[in-house]
């Protein structure tokens, strides 16, 4: 229900914009402001505001996204599954094995934090079963940085034993900063931005790092 409330002011929440308009409007009216300035003085006003507090973060998003790493595999290997170093491993985690065509992934067990749980594809169906420690020879990590005005998903692929840094790429989202709850979805932006032919090939690269690195299809 929450996520339908959310969606729906995210699409709406412009129109918070033109009731600020509005009230500006009757004030202005109320003060006797001459006709063409009632309404004209009123949107200048709020969209002035709105644009002079968006303008700077979303720039400043823009130049942290320029600052970021590219997607880069330094090493690939082949590999039937790995260790998953990730809070949604047990759930969003499981399209490594839906999609990306590994056999199983390892993670930290919800039950105990101390010991593992290997999940495996068994006869086309998700098995699961609780282990004493992992066996992956590699290890997918994902970090989640919240910073005041976006936050970074940060992905890498390391070599469990040596520790060696085999492949990262990073996925970051602006949520509209000071102005989100008037601008909703329209303030967003993210990087790489799958809406443009390079930004879509970066993300691509992101969301598909472990397969490309671990599954690739020259092996």
């Amino acid at each position: 229900m929450w996520m339908i409330i959310g969606m729906i002011w995210a699409t709406f929440a412009p129109l918070l914009l033109v009731i600020g308009v509005w009230v500006l409007a009757l004030a202005a009216k109320q003060a006797s402001v001459p006709k063409p300035w009632r309404f004209w003085g009123p949107v200048i006003v709020v969209a002035g505001l709105t644009l002079a507090l968006w303008v700077p973060e979303r720039l400043a998003f823009k130049n942290h996204c320029d600052t970021s790493s590219k997607p880069t595999i330094l090493k690939t290997a082949v590999a039937e599954g790995f260790f998953l170093d990730d809070q949604t491993a047990n759930s969003f985690g499981m399209r490594y094995l839906q999609e990306e065509g590994f056999s199983w992934v390892e993670a930290r067990s919800i039950y105990d934090r101390s010991k593992f749980t290997r999940y495996e594809i068994v006869d086309g169906k998700i098995e699961q079963r609780e282990i004493e420690q992992t066996s992956a020879e590699y290890t997918v990590r994902s970090n989640l940085e919240m910073e005041r005005l976006w936050n970074t998903t940060e992905t890498e692929i390391v070599n469990t034993k040596t520790g060696e840094k085999v492949a990262w790429a990073n996925d970051s989202h602006f949520g509209g900063g000071t102005t989100k709850w008037v601008l909703g979805v329209y303030g967003t932006a993210t990087c790489p931005d799958p809406r443009s032919t390079e930004g879509s090939e970066d993300f691509l690269a992101f969301y598909h790092l472990a397969k490309n690195t671990l599954r690739p299809k020259s092996n």
